[in-house]
């Protein structure tokens, strides 16, 4: 994740719930299960969920994000919900429950700069389209 998407994401969520007088104890909460649920959706588990991954992003349904195949790039972005994806068109599931990614990362690794700093600095040079991208 980027610097600035985290500080941005947190704050989106974090200010509001603090501004609306939510208790610290109600916020500390909500912060430590969204953790877990980051923690869970992004383990190795190959444990079938069933019906569940369409009601709550599970290991399964966010692995396929980061899959390293044409016809999954660009989908499963919620971070809770997978109805969030539905509703904007960005789900997608193999079929077979027991289908896993089997290469994970970005499709071309030439294009991601060595180093963290370049790293963070490349989305603000412009320029690159997405198909430079894809192969």
């Amino acid at each position: 994740m980027h610097f600035i998407e985290i500080v941005m994401t947190r704050s989106a969520v974090l200010l509001p719930l603090l501004v609306l007088g939510f208790s610290t104890p109600a916020v500390n909460a909500y912060v430590i299960l969204v953790g877990l649920q980051a923690v869970l959706a992004h383990a190795n588990l190959g444990l079938r969920f069933g019906w569940l991954e369409y009601l709550v992003v599970l290991p399964r349904y966010h692995h396929w994000h980061h899959a390293r195949q044409k016809e999954y790039v660009d989908v499963n972005y919620a971070i809770h919900l997978p109805l969030v994806d539905m509703l904007m068109g960005t789900f997608k599931l193999p079929r077979d429950p027991a289908q896993w990614p089997q290469e994970y990362g970005v499709m071309k690794l030439e294009t991601v700069p060595k180093g963290i700093v370049r790293q963070h600095l490349m989305p603000f040079q412009g320029g690159r389209r997405f198909d430079d991208y894809v192969d």
